[in-house]
């Protein structure tokens, strides 16, 4: 099952889903107000938790794919419910740091309250949404497509789940995760951001998707399917019974 990050929709993944067909049944999640898709006012971090748990409890345990914000929500749900396995692209635990670049909770409650007030502007917090995506991608065509649905966002829904994630810290808790944890980061996001994402997740396997920053699923989808696949093969010991 795969998550997005914050403002996308579900055709950030088609590249992926593409790739991955030929292995796997992948199912996408869709977050309302994301993208094109129409919000809900009771969209929430825990409504999104319970939602994810929800589906996983209709079946066997499944591998969850989470991209940013949806890699910290799969690891959130995969601590209350058994999956296979977790998949983190670009993400980690504990993102207010990194979303807010400062490691000080109330510096980051305070960006995050305005970051809410500006969402109300509307057409202000797209355009600074957008413009924040830019330096994501290498590729100018990829970062084109993922802005056109980007900007389609309910503004007030990304702005409030960006402002969940100051709160939501899960570093301690992993020591209770038993699924293993693949983390892919983009290599072309600098050292620094690639130390930042590797001590998110000490103990997960980490792989640089060359040709990338943060969306490398947009940016090189086979590759990316192909990390995931070989690492379904070294470390589960049977595939997965729903796919992804």
């Amino acid at each position: 099952m795969l998550l997005p990050g914050a403002a996308c929709g579900p055709g950030v993944w088609e590249p992926l889903v593409e790739a991955l067909a030929p292995r796997f049944a992948v199912e996408v999640g869709v977050v309302a107000g994301f993208g094109a898709e129409p919000p809900d006012a009771a969209t929430s971090w825990g409504g999104l938790r319970s939602a994810v748990i929800a589906h996983l409890a209709e079946g066997p345990p499944a591998i969850l794919v989470g991209h940013s914000l949806g890699g910290t929500l799969a690891l959130d749900a995969a601590l209350a419910h058994p999956v296979d396995g977790v998949v983190l692209i670009e993400s980690g635990p504990a993102l207010g740091g990194l979303v807010y670049r400062t490691d000080d909770s109330d510096a980051q409650r305070a960006r995050a309250a305005e970051m809410v007030a500006l969402a109300d502007a509307g057409d202000a917090f797209v355009e600074l949404l957008v413009a924040s995506m830019r330096p994501m991608f290498t590729d100018p065509e990829s970062f084109a497509a993922v802005a056109r649905e980007a900007g389609l966002s309910e503004p007030r829904v990304v702005a409030e789940l960006l402002a969940a994630l100051v709160e939501v810290d899960l570093r301690d808790a992993l020591s209770r995760l038993s699924a293993p944890v693949l983390h892919l980061v983009g290599a072309d996001g600098g050292p620094e951001r690639v130390a930042a994402f590797r001590a998110q997740t000490p103990e997960a396997e980490l792989v640089l998707v060359p040709g990338s920053r943060h969306f490398p699923m947009v940016e090189r989808p086979q590759l990316t399917a192909a990390q995931i696949d070989d690492w379904i093969g070294r470390s589960l010991s049977k595939p997965p019974d729903r796919g992804l």
